[in-house]
């Protein structure tokens, strides 16, 4: 085989490794002294050259539409090759997301677990595992998750869960997350029960139906309503999307648990599952069978508004 075309397959393998550059750009990257054309010569092995050896080379330019042409003619002949770089950005995006995520947690660690201000439920001298789930009350597989939620809080009284208030989904998704920090402001006993009754609504959220759930709970709907006016409610819920940023999280539910964010409705098995392996010092999701979260269609694209979803559990409708 030509030293021309040797040279030609490999470049069109390395290009194959950035291929989303354009090949005219890949060409004249080659060689800036010469952007449509490389020479085969400037490769050549000084030590085997020999006159007679320099004429059985060919030494013409490569041009670009030969480039161009030798490169398309790999990537059809090889299809794989685009499999194996596809797999290589992926494991590239996933390790760069990890190390993002890694960073973010240590810079927002106290943040995250050690706020006063957030809604809580356990004991906080008592627990010795934190979870910290942002949510949205207008989110159909936050609704989901409410069963999960409130066993683990029934049955395991060394566990504190820290509710990060996160209205994505719409005007009246942020009117509850108000209304639901302005219950835990006025009396933190009733706050879980108070999330309980907004969890379970279904519709718009307006000031009857927040005096509905606020009455079913004990909680005097005119000190909630002004209460909810507070500044200090504001601030948080930016703080809240700061945070949520910070830790790329862009969906609901999201529950943050030792080191990890979890994207995504959780099942009771797991998320037990991972409590303990925390509490043994191990990842939250070792031995899990899936890192996934038990509903796939959770995390990015599980903020679904469910405006029109019944207990019945029918389907929820879209974000628009």
């Amino acid at each position: 085989m030509s030293l021309k075309k040797n040279l030609l397959i490999t470049a069109s393998f390395a290009l194959s490794l950035a291929f989303a550059l354009p090949v005219s750009a890949q060409a004249e990257s080659v060689d800036a002294s010469s952007p449509k054309s490389v020479t085969a010569s400037s490769t050549t092995d000084k030590t085997s050259a020999t006159p007679d050896a320099t004429k059985s080379k060919d030494t013409s330019p490569v041009t670009h539409a030969e480039f161009e042409s030798l490169l398309k003619d790999t990537m059809m002949n090889n299809p794989e090759i685009l499999i194996d770089v596809m797999k290589k950005l992926r494991a590239n995006q996933e390790l760069e997301a990890r190390n993002q995520l890694k960073e973010a947690m240590a810079k927002r660690k106290a943040d995250l677990f050690n706020d006063t201000k957030s809604p809580r439920v356990g004991d906080a001298k008592e627990a010795d595992t934190t979870l910290v789930e942002f949510f949205d009350y207008h989110c159909g597989y936050c609704k989901r998750m409410l069963p999960t939620i409130t066993q683990i809080v029934n049955e395991d009284k060394k566990v504190q869960i820290i509710f990060r208030e996160f209205p994505i989904l719409s005007e009246d998704s942020v009117y509850a997350a108000r209304a639901a920090i302005a219950a835990y402001n006025i009396d933190k006993g009733k706050y879980f029960d108070f999330h309980t009754e907004l969890m379970k609504t279904s519709g718009k959220f307006d000031e009857k139906s927040i005096d509905e759930s606020a009455k079913k709970v004990g909680i005097d709907a005119k000190k909630l309503h002004k209460e909810m006016e507070n500044p200090d409610i504001t601030k948080q819920l930016d703080d809240n999307r700061a945070l949520a940023e910070d830790l790329h999280i862009t969906g609901t539910p999201a529950v943050v648990i030792g080191d990890q964010v979890l994207p995504g409705a959780v099942s009771h098995d797991d998320l037990a599952k991972m409590i303990d392996n925390v509490r043994k010092g191990l990842a939250p999701d070792a031995g899990l069978k899936s890192a996934e979260p038990s509903d796939k269609k959770a995390g990015k694209n599980a903020d679904k508004k469910d405006t029109d979803k019944k207990e019945d559990g029918s389907k929820d409708s879209e974000k628009k």
